[in-house]
């Protein structure tokens, strides 16, 4: 190891001091320069606050204030009224979900074209709401229609033709008296037991429409029989006995 002599010793002293000396003042003029910085920001701060507070009621004006110098944060809760609004300003974007209620809705202001399709529903419709000219020309199916809905009032006069009734669905209740004239009676259709016994009277046989096979054994008696009708070719061979023979 070396020996340094006093004087080399003084030397490397004083130089280490110097150099100390040197950083000691680089980091003093550094915090000097941070220091005046915070001095400043503080101080303006202060002025802003005491101007604040030194500016009357009411004393600034709108030519005063810059445009958007007064944002959301500035303004007091409430403050904005229905007069500060300007028309149509708000928009849909403004609206909060479930903000439009019923009463605040104006009357009549909900027209064809606000309302969805199909939006109005069953429950919508009040009692008698749907009047004849809303429903619409062949609207109502058969499925729309009730059961005994359609009553006899309901039926416009000659409505009801031959191909809206159903087969056997007209019975005797159903047929006015006298309403079954000869034009509606099928030919044939009239059978015996359709015929009330005692009902055929002379003037309902046409002429010469009973024949001998009509004639029931036995049943033409002597005063069925008129005077000179029976001539000899009616009389059979050996049908005159001696009892017929007057005396």
């Amino acid at each position: 190891m070396k020996h340094y002599t006093n004087n080399t010793r003084m030397l490397i002293d004083q130089k280490a001091r110097g150099m100390r000396g040197v950083f000691i003042l680089k980091e003093s003029r550094r915090f000097s320069w941070k220091a005046s910085v915070l001095l400043a920001i503080v101080s303006l701060v202060i002025s802003a606050h005491a101007a604040s507070a030194n500016v009357p009621d009411n004393s600034v004006s709108t030519a005063k204030i810059r445009n958007g110098a007064v944002t959301t944060k500035k303004i007091a809760r409430f403050a904005v009224t229905i007069n500060k609004l300007a028309g149509n300003s708000v928009s849909t974007g403004k609206l909060r979900d479930g903000a439009v209620t019923t009463a605040k809705i104006a009357t009549e202001a909900v027209t064809t074209a606000k309302i969805a399709d199909g939006a109005v529903t069953n429950d919508k419709l009040g009692a008698n709401a749907v009047t004849t000219d809303k429903i619409a020309t062949g609207a109502v199916g058969t499925t729309d229609i009730a059961d005994s809905a359609v009553t006899t009032s309901k039926i416009d006069t000659d409505a009801v033709t031959l191909a809206k009734m159903a087969d056997n669905s007209v019975d005797t209740a159903e047929i006015v008296a006298l309403a079954v004239t000869n034009a509606k009676l099928g030919a044939n259709a009239v059978t015996t037991d359709k015929i009330l016994d005692g009902t055929i009277i002379t003037a309902d046989v046409t002429d010469s429409a009973v024949t001998t096979a009509k004639i029931n054994d036995s049943a033409v008696t002597t005063a069925k029989i008129n005077d000179s009708a029976v001539t000899t070719s009616k009389i059979d061979t050996d049908a005159v006995t001696l009892a017929k023979m007057a005396d």
